[in-house]
């Protein structure tokens, strides 16, 4: 089952990569076909499975004065079955679990910004991307069968399809001879920094677990994965990379996560600081059109937009950061920085509540989780660090990215709900037990 599932998200991603490099509306009619078949069966599992390593492709086209992809209709597909079987009594209960309470507040309290905003439609247009993403990405998730067999083949599925953009990126850099920031498939190296660090960390957790036990399975899709994350240049997936896999090592060796801590911050030094030219730019900000230059400057406008609203923030999609001969963009590359000049301090607390109240959960479960439970609140809580830590130097609300970070929050809530139903929920802080 799992094999079948990785061969699915192989040729998703090769057909989705080769159709969209050119024909990017090739991609979305693809994949109509297939939300019309989920739709019809209502097989929201398989949906939900596919979604996951649907994640990794970035292409969309215009519709309606929006960006439209192919993971965009399948959550919308798939949170409104999901909706359906909680209105007809299917779903009985919060579909958010422990979470719904700071998911909620994050929603409407980036909705309430239209009130102050100088664009309110901004404000509208990213609610309901957010919204999308948080509420949907953590309630599709949350929400599967108990027997674990789509979380798991939504795993295997991811990974495979990373180690399919690792072996794209593989190939285009030797094809170009280009062995540093290649851009594979039309895609950006950022972008392939933060998903291909997912494919990485998912990989992991499968092999602490035991799953893909075949060497022939778990070593190419790595070796893919490492080279094609190498290759990509992306020092912020790098480091996401690290961080998730340290993540998992807290989760399951507790006794050694200060060394991995330090680990980390060492390889983060190195990374970002003394790494001869020869590996990765060095850090620059001499001028703006540099990398790390670019990044000085939009944090700088992140601190002044900060400094104007420090209470309540511009509202949400009003910020912009003037990047000397590169126009504007909507983001300070740093999701921190974001929240507080957007939505003002209260919208930094919410999003830290958000992320606070995942992490506790997730190291609740890892004491007491077995099996597929361990196995999805190790994967949820690795892609989730691995993506909060490179949203500190990049742009992270963007299709993908961030539906795959609420649908990891996800997986760490139905570990959650897997756990109190086998009767472990003794082992929780009181303050995370709440009502499945």
């Amino acid at each position: 089952m799992n094999r079948c599932w990785a061969l699915a998200a192989v040729v998703l991603a090769a057909l989705g990569g080769a159709a969209s490099t050119r024909f990017p509306g090739l991609t979305v009619a693809a994949f109509a076909g297939l939300v019309v078949v989920l739709a019809a069966t209502r097989n929201r599992p398989a949906a939900t499975a596919v979604l996951l390593p649907l994640c990794l492709l970035p292409y969309a086209v215009p519709i309606g004065g929006l960006l439209l992809g192919p993971s965009d209709a399948l959550l919308l597909v798939v949170a409104g079955l999901l909706l359906l079987d909680w209105a007809l009594g299917h779903e009985p209960g919060s579909l958010l679990g422990p979470l719904a309470l700071p998911a909620v507040a994050f929603v409407t309290w980036t909705a309430m910004s239209a009130a102050w905003a100088a664009d309110p439609r901004a404000v509208l247009v990213e609610t309901a991307q957010r919204a999308a993403f948080v509420l949907g990405g953590i309630a599709v998730v949350r929400n599967l069968p108990a027997d674990g067999r789509a979380v798991r083949a939504g795993l295997v599925g991811l990974v495979a399809g990373a180690a399919a953009l690792g072996s794209a990126t593989v190939v285009t850099g030797a094809l170009q001879g280009t062995w540093l920031h290649v851009y594979a498939l039309g895609m950006h190296k950022n972008w392939l920094g933060f998903v291909l660090s997912f494919g990485f960390v998912v990989l992991v957790a499968l092999r602490v677990h035991g799953e893909l036990a075949a060497p022939s399975l778990w070593v190419t899709a790595g070796v893919a994965i490492t080279l094609g994350l190498a290759m990509s240049g992306s020092r912020g997936g790098w480091i996401g990379a690290l961080a998730g896999a340290v993540m998992i090592v807290v989760l399951h060796r507790p006794g050694l996560a200060w060394p991995a801590l330090s680990l980390v911050a060492v390889a983060t030094v190195l990374l970002l600081v003394v790494a001869p030219a020869a590996t990765t730019e060095r850090i620059d900000v001499s001028t703006p059109d540099t990398s790390a230059g670019m990044r000085l400057r939009t944090w700088s406008s992140g601190v002044e937009a900060i400094r104007e609203e420090p209470v309540l923030g511009h509202g949400a999609g009003n910020f912009r950061a003037v990047v000397k001969n590169r126009g504007t963009q909507v983001d300070p590359n740093n999701l921190m920085l974001l929240a507080w000049a957007e939505t003002g301090v209260f919208g930094l607390v919410i999003l830290v509540w958000l992320v606070a109240a995942a992490a506790r959960l997730a190291v609740g479960i890892g004491a007491v989780a077995t099996g597929t439970p361990s196995l999805a609140n190790a994967a949820g809580a690795a892609i989730a660090t691995a993506a909060l830590a490179h949203a500190q130097v990049d742009m992270f609300w963007n299709r993908g990215i961030a539906l795959a970070t609420f649908m990891a929050f996800g997986l760490v809530a139905w570990s959650h709900r897997r756990c109190r139903v086998d009767g472990h929920h003794r082992a929780y802080p009181p303050a995370v037990v709440t009502a499945p």
